[in-house]
């Protein structure tokens, strides 16, 4: 189903609407998955550890021989509600260690390191990721980098984790050259089809429409205050410039004890 899952925030056309007999795609790719992993038929598939070899990954064939990772033990059934939601949490808790991982001056590159922290994997009162599930979460983004770009990054103190909007962000891409403002514009695109795909069940368009327009402005806001910053920086910036330059020349110097006080 990766595949599958790599586009679910994409834009969905209507042929896709009509193959999930008129339902919202994304919610029928989660029955899909529910249906699935509810199957006990299915147990040797699900109960397979992916890139385990020992050539592959260490310590995740050491999980395996040991038996400390059997994909086939958790509590039955799951609703599609639930699949929707632990995917979202393993990619949260992803996304806080690999944060912390980018900080400057942290020494260590071993995701296990990081995952092993429950301040980095707890999201909830009443939930922490566990590491193992963390660290087998990014072996596989690893192996199937099309993930990243597409989920986790962008939610808002009201959505992490636990909200039922649709995944979106950038988990573990690079840095974007387009700068904050750039970023914010994108986050904008991502919000409005995640909010419009998750209530596509709602009959209060106008609900919909007052949600989008209420996050837009807020975003415009925030771009407009970084903006200001920016501005301010500049500004800054150059009358600093302008200080320093004073300081060579003896004719300046009050007006340079002047600046300095200004700035």
């Amino acid at each position: 189903m990766v595949a599958t899952f790599i586009t679910i925030n994409d834009n969905k056309k209507r042929k896709e609407y009509k193959s999930a007999h008129g339902g919202n795609p994304v919610k029928d790719f989660w029955h899909s998955v529910s249906e699935m992993v509810n199957d006990p038929s299915n147990n040797t598939v699900i109960g397979v550890v992916l890139f385990s070899n020992e050539d592959e990954d260490a310590r995740l064939h050491k999980f395996n021989q040991d038996g400390e990772f059997n994909l086939n033990e958790f509590n039955h059934p799951q609703m599609w509600e639930s699949c929707q939601q632990l995917a979202s949490d393993a990619m949260k808790a992803r996304e806080n260690c690999l944060g912390e991982m980018r900080k400057s001056g942290q020494g260590s590159a071993d995701m296990w390191n990081y995952c092993t922290t429950t301040k980095f994997c707890k999201l909830r009162k009443s939930c922490t990721v566990p590491a193992k599930a963390v660290y087998y979460c990014e072996v596989l983004c690893k192996a199937f980098p099309d993930i990243d770009g597409k989920f986790a990054a962008f939610m808002t103190s009201t959505q992490q984790s636990d909200s039922e909007v649709a995944l979106t962000g950038s988990a573990g891409a690079a840095g974007d050259s387009t700068g904050t403002v750039g970023r914010k514009n994108k986050q904008l695109d991502s919000l409005c089809t995640a909010i419009v795909l998750a209530t596509t069940n709602m009959s209060d368009n106008n609900a919909v429409k007052r949600e989008v327009s209420e996050e837009k402005a807020r975003l415009d806001a925030e771009k407009a205050k970084l903006e200001s910053e920016d501005r301010a920086w500049n500004q800054y910036t150059s009358i600093s410039d302008q200080f320093l330059s004073m300081l060579q020349d003896r004719n300046k110097i009050s007006l340079a004890r002047n600046m300095a006080v200004r700035i």
